[in-house]
């Protein structure tokens, strides 16, 4: 096979190595080889050497600022509904877009009204201690807090790689740019109970009063006894078990032939129950 000028092949991946002043201007993988790896390589080869002789490589036009919210769309997007692995060509499995993108939208319901450049160590660290104060686990945490630190690094990267779809982005002292997840430690522990709250179980009941509220007793059984989402998956007809505090016998039916009432002095008995 032919390669094109500048474009060569790196353990079965396409490749563009660009050297200007003694430092590379350009490094990058295509995928594997075919026609459009190689016709993508050779144009990126040639735009490079265009701009190096035209004086336009390292003068960087003044890097647009967006909101978070615009910027995880555009991350998803990028990162996850358009990425190839380099070395097979093969897209993100469905599992990892989807684990991608609610943590991404949970982290929108705090930062999506901030300026992504003014999201510091200080609005990190205020995020980690509203997550500890609301219980959050600490897994969950350190997997929304990786989350944004990729999103902060692949800005930075693709921003390196094109300057002029460079994203304005967090700086340090010296103005180079700054990762603030680097600055605040991931959590160790932080327990949750495997009981859930009062709001939780409000949202719970909110929900069969607006679906089916034949349902009600049946979930909230579930959540009472710390039934896992994985758990509900798999129950067909009734089950039955012994709720791990207690000692108390229970069932779980999947429907119920009458509707069940709600008052005060049900969230009362939940209340003490917990």
């Amino acid at each position: 096979m032919k390669l094109p000028r500048g474009v060569r092949l790196d353990h079965g991946s396409v490749q563009v190595r660009l050297y200007h002043n003694g430092s590379y201007v350009l490094c990058k993988n295509f995928g594997p080889p075919c026609d459009e790896s190689l016709d993508a390589a050779a144009r990126a080869y040639l735009d490079a050497k265009l701009r190096i002789r035209e004086g336009r490589w390292g003068v960087k036009r003044e890097a647009r600022q967006i909101k978070f919210k615009e910027a995880r769309t555009l991350f998803y997007k990028r990162h996850y509904l358009d990425y190839r692995d380099p070395s097979t060509g093969k897209p993100r499995t469905e599992g990892s877009k989807s684990v991608a993108g609610y943590c991404l939208e949970s982290l929108g319901s705090t930062f999506d009204g901030h300026w992504l450049h003014e999201i510091g160590i200080k609005e990190i660290k205020a995020y980690k201690e509203e997550c500890i104060d609301a219980g959050l686990a600490a897994a969950t945490f350190n997997k929304y807090r990786m989350f944004l630190s990729s999103m902060f690094s692949q800005f930075n990267h693709w921003g390196l790689e094109n300057a002029d779809s460079a994203i304005r982005l967090p700086v340090d002292q010296g103005g180079g740019f700054l990762n603030p997840c680097d600055h605040v430690p991931t959590l160790n522990e932080n327990k949750r109970e495997r009981v859930p709250s009062v709001e939780e179980l409000k949202k719970a009941h909110l929900w069969c009063v607006q679906n089916n509220q034949n349902l009600w007793y049946a979930i909230e059984m579930a959540l009472l006894t710390a039934l896992r989402k994985s758990d509900l998956l798999g129950l067909t007809g009734n089950v039955s078990g012994i709720q791990g505090k207690t000692g108390d016998t229970f069932e779980l039916p999947l429907t119920i032939a009458k509707p069940i009432e709600y008052s005060r002095k049900a969230w009362d008995r939940l209340r003490a129950f917990m």
